[in-house]
């Protein structure tokens, strides 16, 4: 008895272009593979039996007798893009007011550029200008004509001009470039595909050629869907864990220890790519077997992705939106404060991912030094199994800067050869000037910013929107020159421990990682650089002025200051805090992270903050102040009258000095998306749109 005979055949309706026709048509074949709706597979066609792409839509049910069926030649790739992913996208742009394309386009060039063989240049549908060049005047007419380029004809009819030539077409904005697997017909390629109505089988439609607007309406309308190439297969079934979403107060070691317990495909999702780098390392030497990540294995990485293979694929945030396929658990570390901008100017915090994620795939693990508490609260467990032991609380001294006996042991652990980071609270000499006798703060003009007076350049300067000015002599209110400087700055702190220590004192003063090198005995840093030393190791750090948290105007300081903190523990051997309310700080300190996020969920849910309540986010900016002051107002008042939520009073955010802008923050508290909110933002153009919490 042959082989074939011992095997069923299965017989499956596959959607095919049938040129002749001029449309596409369904039509049964048979295959002893088992398939799934939205194979991508070769299948014989006409008279000739010619090979042609097309996708399974279902199986066959009734096959008449005596039919002559057609079998499958191959099976080009069985689901790129799953179920769950395509869902976890929806999912994703329904939530926070993202368009599902920009989304898809993040993951679609990049990911099939790297395991791809073909690129195409699709027309975008823009009236190109006419140039002096008629080799681009000839690309032009040829995409305008065919809807499409394919490099490999630019580059035999060009030869070393072709790329110059295309990335003018590309800069024009005349076509964009998709890159994708290799076919018989390229647009198959390039194109998304929907399901439109009632209709049983995919319906293509070039994603580019069409405008983004046009297939978004249609989606938007109700009447298509996107499907790709996906299989009805969901990821992670046999990973042999938990299923749900776990979070773990914990580090490095942590994660990596959580892993060496796993099996199957599992994904580790960090802060960047150099931090993806450096645990993948760590990984491989602590015996983490088939770790593989973007620079380790550059150009295998997403084809092993996508493959069967199974491994432990360490990436960077913006691998999230990368098609994964048959995960079967996730690990986001250390991402509490990281964002995912997208190409319309909204952008979607990654903790605010982990939940939907958490949906799509069954084992999902939270892993910080500090997690969000709003994650926290709806996980299935709380694991606190990192608790800091070496932080001391002291109080802040009344006269001086600089805590006397922590000053001391700072020289100790110098003498020693040991290594010591100071933070300071603020930029500048002194952090506020106010008059004595009516209590006025000399604020800035432009943005109602309390000003910085910094010593080097003997002026107030606005860390706003960079307003300068000097300092008051008499108070504007009550006419007294009773005047005084208050606060700790870097400027003072700095001169504080030139005199102690001299040179030996290095200032990380830019957001150059490494201006400070690793030798230094003593490094003076502010707080907006704490996160470039995680990882490093000192043998004390000392903050001596903790208290300048609270002016943060936000429900989460407790949170963001705790987090600081406990990532302070893991740089220093030791971390000393100087502070006005020493108990407040000690009794924190001690309580677990079970009870704080108690408390701090039951503040928000008292103040109807998230998580029980979205607040959408919008910001406006202009080189004019005046000009977007006015128009911020404006739309404050559409709002109120629109009844859509509970608006927030306009906020003047600073101005940026990589782009000149004045920005201003609308802030509204919604219960639903609805389609006159979508309509509002659409039509005012905020720089910025997102939801603070899902």
């Amino acid at each position: 008895m042959s082989l074939e005979n011992t095997l069923e055949y299965k017989y499956y309706k596959v959607a095919v272009d049938t040129p002749l026709i001029g449309e596409r048509s369904v039509f049964t074949y048979r295959s002893l593979f088992l398939l799934h709706t939205g194979d991508l597979v070769v299948v014989p066609v006409g008279k000739g039996d010619a090979p042609k792409y097309g996708v399974v839509v279902g199986d066959a049910d009734e096959v008449p007798d005596g039919l002559e069926i057609k079998e499958i030649l191959q099976v080009a790739y069985q689901g790129l893009f799953p179920h769950w992913y395509v869902e976890f996208v929806l999912d994703v742009s329904d939530r926070l007011l993202i368009p599902p394309f920009n989304i898809f386009l993040i993951s679609y060039d990049k990911t099939l550029m790297d395991i791809s063989r073909i690129r195409l240049l699709m027309y975008t549908g823009k009236d190109c200008s006419i140039s002096k060049s008629p080799d681009f005047n000839i690309l032009v007419s040829d995409l305008q004509e065919h809807g499409y380029l394919l490099w490999r004809d630019v580059k035999k009819r060009f030869g070393s001009k072709a790329g110059r030539l295309w990335k003018r077409l590309k800069d024009a904005g005349c076509g964009e470039e998709i890159i994708g697997n290799r076919m018989y017909n390229p647009k198959v390629s390039a194109s998304v595909w929907l399901v439109c109505q009632d209709k049983e089988y995919p319906l293509e439609m070039a994603l580019v050629s069409f405008g983004k607007k046009a297939v978004s309406h249609m989606i938007g309308s109700g009447k298509c869907k996107i499907v790709y190439y996906v299989p009805s297969i969901r990821a992670g079934e046999n990973n042999g864990h938990q299923k749900g979403l776990f979070t773990i107060k914990g580090t490095v070691d942590d994660v990596i220890s959580l892993v060496m317990q796993m099996k199957g495909k599992v994904a580790v999702v960090v802060r960047n790519r150099s931090v993806a780098v450096g645990l993948a390392k760590k990984m491989a030497k602590a015996g983490v077997s088939r770790v593989i990540s973007p620079t380790l294995n550059k150009e295998k990485l997403l084809s092993y992705v996508v493959s069967d293979m199974v491994g432990v694929f360490v990436v960077p945030t913006g691998y999230i939106f990368k098609p994964w396929y048959g995960l079967d658990s996730i690990i986001f570390y250390d991402i509490d404060d990281i964002s995912i901008p997208f190409r319309d100017g909204g952008f979607v915090r990654v903790p605010d991912l982990v939940p939907i994620v958490s949906k799509y795939v069954d084992g999902v693990y939270y892993i910080s030094p500090f997690p969000v508490p709003s994650i926290a609260h709806i996980s299935d467990n709380v694991d606190d199994s990192y608790v800091p032991d070496n932080i001391t609380i002291v109080d802040k001294p009344k006269e001086e800067v600089l805590h006397r006996e922590t000053v001391e042991r700072m020289k100790d652990i110098i003498e020693q050869g040991g290594r010591v980071l100071v933070y300071a609270s603020r930029l500048g000499y002194r952090t506020a000037v106010l008059c004595r006798s009516c209590g006025y703060v000399q604020r800035c003009p432009v943005c109602g910013f309390t000003m910085v007076y910094h010593l080097k350049e003997d002026t107030m300067i606005c860390h706003r929107c960079g307003h300068r000015e000097p300092s008051m002599s008499v108070c504007p209110k009550c006419g007294s020159s009773d005047i005084v400087m208050v606060g700790t700055g870097i400027e003072l702190v700095e001169s504080e421990l030139r005199q102690i220590f001299g040179d030996m004192l290095c200032v990380q003063s830019s957001n150059q990682r490494r201006k400070c090198p690793e030798s230094s005995s003593i490094v003076l840093a502010t707080f907006r650089f704490y996160r470039y030393f995680v990882g490093d190791r000192f043998d004390i750090v000392y903050i001596p002025d903790m208290d300048f948290m609270w002016a943060i105007p936000e429900y989460t300081v407790w949170e963001e200051t705790m987090r600081r903190v406990h990532r302070l523990a893991m740089v220093g051997k030791e971390v000393v805090i100087a502070t006005n309310i020493a108990d407040i700080w000690k009794e924190r300190l001690e309580e677990g992270y079970r009870s704080f996020v108690d408390r701090e969920i039951g503040e928000r849910k008292l103040l109807s903050f998230p998580p029980y309540v979205s607040i959408l986010h919008m910001e406006y900016g202009s080189e004019n102040y005046k000009d977007i002051k006015a128009k911020v107002e404006h739309f404050y008042e559409i709002l109120v009258s629109s009844k859509l939520g509970d608006v927030w009073t306009p906020e003047f955010i600073g101005r940026y000095q990589k782009d000149g802008l004045y920005r201003w923050m609308i802030r509204m508290s919604v219960e639903e998306i609805s389609p006159d909110l979508v309509d509002f933002i659409e039509r005012t153009h905020p720089l910025k749109y997102y939801l603070s919490t899902l």
